[in-house]
């Protein structure tokens, strides 16, 4: 179980990178057929092949031999995150697979463009707001919201430390949870952040991507069950 269950999360990952890759350009996440961003020769099916084909071929390009994005990590981070979800109690229900999902794709957006598309986030926000009312018949914390919008909208346009997706990131995360469990999750990533800044920070933009240290902050406490559901 755990092995499909990795493959799954993987073949979704990948398809999630190219979508991250693709609405950045205005592409479309299901035409044309993928190709080497180089030569431009259109990829075979076996050359889509999740983590197995790009370790295989080095990060390179079959054709013209020029190296590639570096997605097996990503998609491997992907896979481990599904089967990882194996003990809880979520697994088989569909919020913890659309929130694994979307927070992967707002991570990945981030790491390549250090932004997040707004229709995909209204979408994807849209979509755990109804399933945290609708299916688990949480309240909605409007107030903390609000009060996060205001805190952290200011703290960003003084310090400059913040860009407008990581306000946006963290205020969906007090409107679902409330603010105390916000605050816990901003402190959380960035004790992330400071533990894994010295080991990578010679490959590291300066500009840090800190969407990816939220979503796993926020996946964290889910995992250890410490967002009540």
């Amino acid at each position: 179980m755990f092995v499909v269950t990795f493959i799954v999360g993987s073949i979704l990952g990948s398809f999630l990178n190219l979508c991250a890759a693709r609405w950045f350009v205005g592409g479309s996440c299901c035409w044309p057929r993928s190709t080497c961003p180089n030569c431009h020769q259109p990829l075979r099916w076996y050359d889509l092949i999740p983590i197995i084909n790009q370790v295989w071929l080095r990060q390179r390009c079959r054709f013209c031999q020029r190296p590639l994005a570096l997605d097996w990590p990503l998609e491997t981070c992907a896979g481990l995150l599904a089967a990882s979800g194996l003990i809880l109690p979520l697994f088989w229900q569909p919020y913890w697979w659309l929130l694994c999902g979307f927070y992967y794709l707002f991570a990945v957006m981030d790491l390549r463009q250090h932004a997040i598309l707004l229709t995909p986030f209204l979408v994807g926000s849209s979509v755990c707001i109804l399933l945290h009312c609708g299916y688990y018949h949480q309240p909605l914390h409007v107030l903390s919201a609000l009060f996060s919008a205001g805190i952290f909208y200011s703290f960003a346009s003084l310090t400059h430390s913040f860009g407008a997706g990581d306000c946006d990131f963290l205020v969906l995360q007090c409107g679902l949870f409330g603010w105390q469990i916000g605050l816990q999750i901003l402190a959380f990533a960035c004790t992330l952040c400071l533990l894994t800044y010295c080991p990578l920070h010679r490959y590291l933009p300066r500009q840090i991507p800190f969407i990816p240290y939220l979503a796993t902050a926020t996946l964290g406490c889910l995992y250890y069950q410490l967002i009540p559901l």
